[in-house]
């Protein structure tokens, strides 16, 4: 019980630290929405600016609320002004996006055009924001002066839309935590200790791995953990040439005939005599192994082209001396091949096939190498 509060203090912090770390977050992609909305607008009312002073347009007027495709179409709107006169005063609903304010440079007596002359100093023109407006104002050469007023109360609102998911998100991850440190006062109250629970998964491993690696029949491994093995030694020898190792393939001659004559029940019972003698002479360090069907194979590290030979020979000899009540003699065929420059897998694997082969052909209950 100690193990699983101390588990439970450890997540407990985690839990905090993780809401701690997602409020600066969502903060952070705050701050990074803003400073882009606020480019995003600087552009935008910069533009119009250069446009503005680029067709001398030097008059007071609005355009209309309406989506451009281009710049070209842009300034196609620019163009047709004449239509487009500035508002009448008594008008409240303001239709349109952008007002553009030209002041002549003789009528800068007046005091609020003499505050924004101030605050050019010896800028070009300058940008602040009012509540849902973004405002420029600039010189147009020694004309005069144009005040341009961008709405960008849209912007607003999906600057707002975009909080409210953020917030929305921050409660649903808020509450995913809080189901999480739910989980773990189940955890606390099921009596089970994290000994207990690592024994039974160690022992659940160890029973797979016996089922992935074990052939049950023989008690041999099974192609897999051969698989493995010769993976890893593949490596070792390929990096290291002093790590050489051998392959031998072992076929049991004429078993097709144990099967068809005495039936599948004796020839497992021939297969398990055969892998049982192997087994009492392979070293702990060899991975013996059956490869399919009659067909066994063994993994000989640290081992010479010859010595893996005499080893093969000698099981051989052994196998052809087990005393079978049905059987007058049991043989097997043999094929070994070692480990070469650039061999992977396969390679080594089917020049002991090979080997295989030519001791079938040439009378069986023999090694080829």
């Amino acid at each position: 019980m100690h193990g699983i509060y101390k588990i439970k203090n450890k997540l407990f912090y985690i839990f905090v630290i993780s809401i701690v770390l997602l409020s600066f977050y969502m903060i952070k992609i705050g701050e990074s929405m803003k400073t882009e909305f606020k480019v995003h607008n600087d552009h935008l009312i910069t533009m119009n600016y250069e446009i503005y002073k680029k067709h001398n347009i030097l008059d007071s007027f609005s355009l209309e609320n309406k989506d451009y495709i281009d710049t070209t179409d842009m300034i196609n709107e620019y163009k047709q002004i004449t239509p487009l006169r500035i508002e009448e005063k008594n008008k409240t609903n303001n239709q349109y996006d952008i007002s553009f304010t030209f002041y002549e440079k003789m009528a800068n007596g007046k005091i609020q055009l003499q505050h924004k002359i101030r605050n050019l100093k010896n800028e070009e023109y300058f940008i602040k924001y009012e509540q849902n407006k973004v405002i420029l104002f600039g010189k147009i050469t020694d004309k005069g002066y144009v005040e341009i007023i961008q709405d960008i109360t849209h912007l607003k609102n999906i600057e707002n839309e975009f909080y409210g998911l953020n917030i929305n998100i921050f409660i649903i991850a808020f509450l995913n935590l809080l189901f999480m440190f739910y989980l773990i006062y189940l955890i606390k109250n099921m009596k089970l200790s994290a000994i207990s629970l690592n024994k039974k998964f160690e022992l659940m491993h160890e029973n797979t791995k016996k089922i992935a690696f074990n052939d049950k029949l023989t008690g041999a491994a099974t192609r897999l953990k051969f698989d493995v093995v010769l993976e890893e030694l593949v490596d070792v020898s390929t990096r290291f040439e002093e790590h050489k190792f051998s392959v031998i393939m072992i076929d049991i001659d004429n078993f097709k005939r144990v099967n068809d004559t005495l039936g599948h029940d004796y020839g497992d019972f021939v297969l398990k005599n055969v892998a049982q003698v192997i087994l009492k002479n392979v070293r702990q360090s060899d991975t013996f192994a059956r490869w399919g069907g009659e067909e066994f194979v063994i993994i000989v590290p640290l081992s010479e082209k010859e010595e893996s030979y005499l080893f093969a020979d000698k099981i051989r000899q052994l196998i052809s001396e087990i005393k079978f009540e049905k059987l007058e003699q049991i043989t097997c065929s043999f094929g070994v091949s070692q480990f070469q420059k650039g061999d992977d897998e396969k390679s080594i694997m089917k020049r002991a096939d090979e080997f295989l082969y030519i001791a079938k052909k040439n009378g069986k209950n023999r090694v080829e190498y």
